[in-house]
C-alpha cells in the first residue's frame, strides 16, 4: 500500500486517525487549513485548491484518501457549501485523476434530516434541513460520480470522546457539570452516539477491507440527553440537576440502523455509553 492522505488531519478525528495509523505502521500525508506540528508530511492549505491537491496526490504516491475536512459550524451558508461541496469536488477530481484506488468520506447523519421513523436505513430518503446536512448530502453525490474506484461513504452520528473541543454536546455537558447544574435545549429527546475509539476502529476496518458503498455509523442505541448527562456526572463522581428548555426539535429520536455495516464490513461497536462516558472524563 502507498501513502494515505488525510484531509482535515488537524481536526479532532483526523489527528486521532493519523496517530492510530502511524502506530499501525502506515505512511501518512496530511492537509489542513490550520498549521500543526506533524510527524508526517504535512501541507497547510485548502481543499478547494485543486492544484495543491493534484500535486499532493502525484508527489506523495497516495493510494487511499480519508476525506474528513469539512466546515461543521458556521452562520455562513455560502461558506459551508463552498468548503463542504466545492472542496469535495476538488478532492474528487484529484482522486479520480490519480492512481489512488479508494476514498473514504466522512458524511453525516445530518444528511437524513427529518427522521419519520427510526432506525434509519441507508436506503431511506434524505431530507436534510440544515445547511451542513444539505452540504453533506450533495458532497455524497459528488463522490458517487467517480467511476472505477472504491468509494466509501460513512454517515456518522453524533461523536463523543475525550478531548473534544467546546461547542459540541458532550463536552458542553461536562463543562456545565462543575456548577452542579446542566441546561439542555431539550433533555428528553433521544440521540445515538459513536465513541471516537469505535469510529477510528471502523475507519481502519474500511481501510483494510475491499468494500464500497454507503454505511451508517452509530453505536446502535439511542439515549435521552438527560440520561447521558447523569451518566457523565456519575462517571465524574458528581451529582447534578438537569434543566430542560424544552425547545422544539425536528426529531424526538434519532437512531441509525447499523445492520448493513455489521454484515458487509464485519464491524461491531464495542464502546457502550457507560464505558464511553467514563473515557471522556
Amino acid at each position: 500500500m502507498g501513502q494515505i492522505l488525510i484531509t482535515g488531519c488537524g481536526g479532532y478525528i483526523g489527528s486521532r486517525l493519523a496517530a492510530f495509523l502511524l502506530k499501525k505502521g502506515h505512511k501518512i500525508v496530511g492537509i489542513s487549513r490550520h498549521g500543526m506540528n506533524a510527524s508526517f508530511p504535512f501541507y497547510e492549505g485548502d481543499i478547494r485548491d485543486k492544484k495543491l491537491l493534484g500535486t499532493i496526490m502525484s508527489k506523495e504516491y497516495i493510494s487511499v484518501v480519508f476525506h474528513l475536512a469539512a466546515l461543521l459550524k458556521s452562520d455562513d451558508e455560502k461558506e459551508t457549501w463552498d468548503i463542504n461541496v466545492n472542496g469535495t469536488k476538488s478532492v474528487a477530481m484529484a482522486f479520480s485523476e490519480s492512481s489512488a484506488k479508494k476514498i473514504i468520506f466522512a458524511s453525516s447523519a445530518k444528511a437524513y434530516g427529518k427522521m419519520d421513523a427510526v432506525p434509519v436505513r441507508e436506503e431511506d430518503k434524505l431530507n436534510p434541513r440544515s445547511p451542513y446536512g444539505k452540504s453533506k448530502a450533495e458532497a455524497e453525490n459528488v463522490l458517487r460520480g467517480i467511476a472505477g474506484k472504491q468509494v466509501i461513504v460513512f454517515r456518522q452520528t453524533y461523536l463523543y470522546g475525550k478531548g473534544m473541543p467546546a461547542g459540541f454536546l458532550i463536552p458542553d455537558i461536562i463543562r456545565q457539570m462543575d456548577s452542579g447544574a446542566v441546561t439542555l435545549r431539550n433533555a428528553d429527546v433521544k440521540r445515538d452516539f459513536i465513541h471516537i475509539d469505535d469510529l477510528i476502529g471502523v475507519y481502519f476496518k474500511a481501510l483494510e477491507t475491499p468494500v464500497e458503498g454507503t454505511f451508517n455509523i452509530s453505536c446502535g442505541k439511542s439515549i435521552t440527553l438527560r440520561d447521558a448527562a447523569h451518566l457523565l456526572a456519575a462517571a465524574a463522581g458528581k451529582k447534578i440537576t438537569v434543566k430542560s428548555l424544552d425547545l422544539p426539535e425536528d426529531n424526538q429520536e434519532e437512531l441509525l440502523d447499523i445492520e448493513k455495516i455489521k454484515r458487509v464490513l464485519g464491524w461491531d461497536p464495542s464502546v457502550g455509553y457507560k464505558e464511553g462516558f467514563r473515557r471522556c472524563i
